[in-house]
């Protein structure tokens, strides 16, 4: 049984037959975060991940799995077809590993045509056709990286956490707010609406990602809850191994 492991900017989450887990994902600690979420584990067959993290943390994980249990390290990364799904980017290796194991995921478990919404460090609008084919995909900045870039660039506009609009906003915190989470939610509907004329209005909506509720929350749309899509993928992915 292989030890399946999605990397990404902030948190990885791993999981091994039932047992699963997420910790946080810089590399100074990765490694040692890895030994203590694993330490009451078998032996896994072998390792599969995607990372999105420093590019060390792939070199970490191989070396760390070579030495603790003598096992191949499979990193998963995008290519021109794989498990069903054809990749549209015309640089294949350009789209994100997280991105295309998550498109795998949403193959495995949609009958047609899929939007697959990830909410995190950025959010990602991504279209799945119903044969298969990645139409492509946008990229915006996430909550926390659009009110970053605010406080950090715009005079007058001091750090918080506020991440719950208000309208009508009278404060600062209520308008960046407001702005922030109205502005990538509606940025998400617009983007479904423009995949959904090329893939068919039918397509299944997926959502994933640590930002979930608040798109759930403030979209126009209904979507189908998948947290741990990109593992979905991963698991599909082991299977043809």
């Amino acid at each position: 049984m292989r030890l399946l492991i999605d990397i990404g900017n902030e948190n990885a989450k791993w999981k091994l037959g039932d047992n699963r887990g997420t910790f946080p994902s810089e590399r100074a600690k990765f490694i040692q975060n890895l030994q203590i979420q694993t330490a009451n584990l078998a032996p896994p067959s072998g390792v599969l991940f995607v990372n999105v993290s420093a590019r060390g943390v792939a070199e970490d994980i191989k070396a760390f799995t070579a030495d603790k249990w003598q096992i191949p390290t499979i990193e998963v990364v995008p290519s021109a077809e794989q498990c069903g799904v054809k990749n549209s980017y015309h640089n294949a290796s350009e789209l994100g590993a997280d991105r295309w194991a998550a498109l795998i995921g949403a193959r495995s478990i949609c009958t047609g045509a899929a939007i697959i919404v990830d909410s995190g460090t950025a959010v990602t609008v991504d279209a799945l056709a119903a044969d298969g084919q990645f139409v492509g995909g946008s990229i915006l900045p996430g909550f926390r990286l659009s009110r970053e870039s605010l406080w950090r660039n715009a005079s007058g506009i001091g750090d918080f956490e506020r991440q719950v609009p208000t309208i009508p906003a009278r404060s600062t915190a209520e308008a960046v707010s407001s702005g922030v989470v109205y502005s990538i939610a509606g940025g998400v509907d617009s983007l479904i609406r423009s995949y959904g004329k090329l893939i068919g209005p039918a397509a299944q909506l997926l959502i994933t990602g640590g930002d979930t509720a608040l798109i759930t929350e403030y979209s126009s749309y209904e979507f189908e809850p998948s947290p741990n899509l990109v593992i979905v993928g991963l698991e599909t992915i082991a299977e043809t191994l």
